[in-house]
């Protein structure tokens, strides 16, 4: 059987043994989904985005998980920027993710505003492009903008949602400033304060 799960940023594809209950990751980055098995159950083919990727088709071997991306009629154009994963930790010790974007540029010499984007739900996660949440228009004007993935988010475990659930103004709410704490102390991307 194969699944789709998110984990730790991402939404790899997992293929679980029915019988034995063994779990194995196919995929390694982005977020894949529309998966579909070929008829002879020696490749899958998915749709796999991320928020540096608009979205390419891959196909993965079932056995090794080996993947190559299938031709596209057209490319993509350049993006106005890079992305990073940036993390921070809690008040409690719990690690707090999120994706940092960042417009050409930027440096410690020519810091960017910041704009912090909070993902709704609550739960989900920054993990595949998206048309509509697109935070590139942001970065294309010149903005950094940070994608936190505080608790209540998915792909960091049961106990990572247990943590927010019914604390929404707490433990949601404080890991989303402690990443923007974060970010605002490292050099190359300090918001201008207004």
């Amino acid at each position: 059987m194969y699944v789709v799960a998110d984990e730790d940023g991402a939404a790899p594809i997992f293929a679980i043994d029915v019988a034995t209950g063994a779990v194995r990751r196919l995929t390694d980055t982005g977020a894949h989904s529309s998966v579909v098995l070929s008829p002879d159950g020696g490749t899958l083919y998915s749709l796999r985005s991320a928020y540096d990727n608009p979205g390419d088709i891959v196909a993965i071997d079932t056995v090794t998980g080996a993947l190559r991306v299938l031709p596209s009629p057209v490319a993509y154009p350049a993006l106005p920027g890079r992305i990073e994963r940036v993390e921070t930790t809690a008040a409690d010790g719990t690690r707090v993710p999120g994706w940092l974007i960042l417009p050409e540029g930027t440096s410690a010499d020519e810091p960017a505003p910041l704009t912090l984007w909070v993902h709704g739900g609550p739960l989900g996660s920054w993990n595949s492009w998206s048309w509509r949440w697109c935070p590139w228009l942001l970065v294309s004007r010149g903005q950094a903008v940070l994608l936190p993935d505080p608790s209540l988010s998915t792909g960091y475990g049961l106990d990572y949602i247990q943590r927010g659930w019914s604390n929404w103004g707490a433990e949601p709410y404080t890991d989303i400033m402690s990443l923007t704490d974060a970010v605002e102390a490292r050099p190359m991307s300090a918001a201008t304060r207004r």
